[in-house]
């Protein structure tokens, strides 16, 4: 009973499944129209900051022009899609993260741009340390009189016109 036919279990990838990325392809209907579940997050979690931000808005325009508190909910409309540009859109180039991760990465590169890093590690604020030379080429004065009180060492050499000035 030999035979040429070789067959095996039909083997399935549940990467998708159960993976870390596993919701991020769930999703759900609304009025016929698809959510994912992040996506319903970044916009419940806008709209609940959107509402606040209409409360505090009605009570200034209250303030300044009383009876035009309707408009405040532009603020719940703005705070939304700022919520959702911000969180849950993704940038045009490069690895194409999140906005918010983008922004974050640029603030910590501009940071970072003033430290010298060896292995990981930042240095410690470097220190600028000036060498001055510890000689000065000088004209011997032939006419100018020494200043009476003040004794100048003698540290003048003829051959090369330099002054040596810490050596006295």
């Amino acid at each position: 009973m030999s035979s040429d036919h070789v067959s095996a279990p039909a083997a399935y990838d549940l990467t998708s499944f159960t993976g870390r990325k596993k919701n991020a392809e769930r999703v759900f209907f609304v009025n016929n129209i698809e959510f994912n579940l992040f996506t319903a997050g970044v916009l419940g979690v806008s709209a609940v900051v959107g509402i606040l931000v209409a409360v505090a808005l009605a009570g200034l325009i209250n303030l300044f022009a009383p009876g035009y508190e309707l408009f405040s909910i532009v603020g719940v409309g703005v705070t939304v899609a700022a919520g959702f540009f911000f969180v849950d859109t993704r940038s045009k180039r490069g690895l194409q993260l999140r906005q918010y991760r983008a922004l974050m990465d640029k603030r910590t590169a501009r940071e970072a741009m003033n430290h010298v890093y060896v292995a990981g590690e930042a240095l410690s604020t470097p220190v600028v340390s000036l060498h001055t030379p510890q000689y000065a080429i000088v004209t011997p004065p032939s006419d100018i009189a020494p200043v009476a009180g003040v004794a100048v060492p003698d540290t003048h050499d003829e051959s090369t016109g330099k002054v040596n000035l810490f050596d006295a």
